[in-house]
C-alpha cells in the first residue's frame, strides 16, 4: 500500500485498487499501526512533492509556449520582490464623515436603545 499511495500521487482509493485491498483496511491499519501511518505521511509528502514537480514543469512549459494568464502568474509567484504583485485597495467611507466622536456614539447609543442592546 506504501508504494501504491506513492505511485497514485496520495490518493487512497486509487491505491487501495492497486494494493488490491479495500480503503477501509487501509485506515483501520492506519489506526492499528503507529508504523504504517507514519511511512503513509512520508509517502503521501512524496507524492504530493512528486506532483508538484509535475504541475511546475507543465507550467514552465505552458509559460514558454506563450500563455498569457501562466506568464502571470509565474511573474506574481516568482517576481514579488521585483515588484510583480498584485495589490488591492480599499477605501471606507462613510455618509457621516462631519459627525464628531461625540455625535457619532451618540446616534450609536439611540441605535442599542432602539434595538433592544443588541
Amino acid at each position: 500500500m506504501i508504494e501504491a499511495l506513492k505511485t497514485s500521487f496520495g490518493i487512497v482509493t486509487r491505491a487501495a485498487k492497486l494494493a488490491e485491498i479495500s480503503p477501509e483496511s487501509h485506515y483501520l491499519w492506519l489506526k492499528a499501526d503507529a508504523e504504517y501511518a507514519q511511512s503513509c505521511i512520508e509517502a503521501v509528502q512524496l507524492a504530493k512533492d512528486h506532483r508538484l514537480d509535475i504541475l511546475e514543469q507543465l507550467a514552465m512549459k505552458r509559460s514558454m509556449e506563450g500563455s498569457d494568464s501562466m506568464i502571470q502568474f509565474q511573474l506574481k509567484m516568482l517576481g514579488k520582490e521585483r515588484g510583480y504583485i498584485e495589490r488591492t485597495e480599499t477605501k471606507v467611507t462613510t455618509t457621516h464623515e462631519s459627525e464628531t466622536d461625540e455625535q457619532l456614539q451618540a446616534r450609536l447609543a439611540a441605535l442599542r436603545e432602539e434595538t433592544g442592546g443588541e
